[in-house]
């Protein structure tokens, strides 16, 4: 939700993983969302990353610099 007129939006199943993992700070966040579902990364990738680009557009989520 954005402070402080924001819509609150509700996220279950693997969106709620995705931004849980995120917003923890997660470098490789399909990695981690992959292995809460039992799957193999490069099933889940595409989808996590079109996700994550849908909550950075939606101002939901900021982008981060890679870890060094």
């Amino acid at each position: 939700m954005q402070v402080p007129d924001g819509t609150p939006r509700v996220l279950q199943n693997s969106a709620a993983w995705i931004w849980l993992v995120a917003v923890e700070g997660e470098p490789d966040v399909a990695a981690s969302v992959a292995h809460l579902a039992g799957r193999v990364q490069e099933e889940v990738a595409p989808d996590v990353e079109a996700f994550l680009e849908e909550l950075v557009g939606m101002g939901l989520l900021e982008e981060s610099a890679p870890r060094r």
